[in-house]
């Protein structure tokens, strides 16, 4: 069930699906719809309750007035929980900078939180990535760059989103409900999808290290999934990356998604085959049986 929800006083999209004695909440990444997790969702609600939103400004979410900011994500989440009447412990999903945003999350709230998924996660160092030299990946992917781009999106109308990015539906998304494919639709003509990444982007890299000084990390079962390597190379080279960029940017990339596997004792590491940043889309069932394989842990 998709509906909006009062939550700090502004209307937050959710969607809610299933029954179970366990709730599974996802955070998606930045510039992610929660309707590429339906396929997930429709599996994860025959055993739990699963619940998934979109932050303000992304989907039919307010924009509202607040910093976007992680710790500010984190105080929705716990409201939306109380909203929901939701008093046990979740497991919580993290993709990206959603990943981010759970760190973030169980360091607040560790008694809220039974167990932890990191798909393909921002970093607390991504700080590492800035000290590479990548003159052509800078052009094309800086925080920059990226600023810049969503602050001429923010400021064009719907209509001239449409005819400026064109926006279609892959094969994948084409087998989802109408419903869904609509909304998969609008999400990128939407200006406040790019006023609310410009500024979760502004302020990602102070968040990252607020979180890494904020307490200590939970002793939770941590299932941490990463892209495969040379997928992603690949990938990077045919949207015109050069390879030696791609390929000391990937380096990095690793080396910081294996740092995570030292956030609790409680850690596994597994490595999603044939998959890009984007592995609930591209190994759905690498990120579903994972959070089933965490689900039996904490039974």
């Amino acid at each position: 069930m998709r509906k909006l929800v009062m939550v700090n006083e502004k209307k937050l999209e959710i969607f809610v699906q299933g029954k179970g004695k366990q709730t599974i909440v996802i955070e998606p990444g930045m510039f992610c719809p929660l309707d590429d997790w339906m396929d997930i969702i429709d599996e994860l609600s025959l055993y739990s309750n699963v619940i998934t939103f979109h932050r303000p400004g992304y989907g039919q979410s307010e924009l509202g007035d607040k910093p976007k900011t992680t710790e500010n994500v984190s105080l929705i989440l716990n409201e939306l929980l109380e909203v929901l009447g939701i008093n046990h412990p979740i497991v919580l999903v993290g993709h990206s900078y959603g990943g981010l945003c759970a760190q973030n999350f169980v360091k607040m709230y560790p008694e809220k939180v039974a167990g932890l998924v990191l798909v393909d996660s921002t970093s607390v160092n991504l700080h590492k990535l800035d000290e590479l030299v990548l003159p052509i990946s800078d052009e094309i992917n800086s925080d920059e760059h990226w600023i810049q781009k969503c602050e001429k999106y923010s400021k064009m109308s719907k209509n001239n989103l449409q005819k400026e990015l064109h926006p279609s539906l892959t094969p994948k998304q084409l087998r989802l409900p109408i419903n869904s494919q609509k909304h998969l639709l609008e999400f990128p003509v939407n200006p406040n999808t790019y006023k609310a990444m410009a500024l979760e982007i502004q302020n990602w890299k102070q968040c990252a290290l607020h979180i890494k000084n904020k307490g200590v990390f939970p002793n939770v079962p941590l299932k941490i999934i990463g892209r495969d390597p040379q997928y992603s190379i690949k990938q990077a080279f045919g949207e015109g990356i050069p390879y030696d960029e791609a390929k000391q940017l990937e380096t990095i990339w690793q080396q910081l998604i294996q740092e995570q596997t030292t956030l609790s004792r409680q850690s596994e590491l597994i490595i999603a085959k044939d998959a890009g940043h984007s592995i609930h889309v591209d190994r759905p069932d690498i990120v579903i049986d994972a959070i089933k394989n965490l689900l039996y842990l904490i039974v």
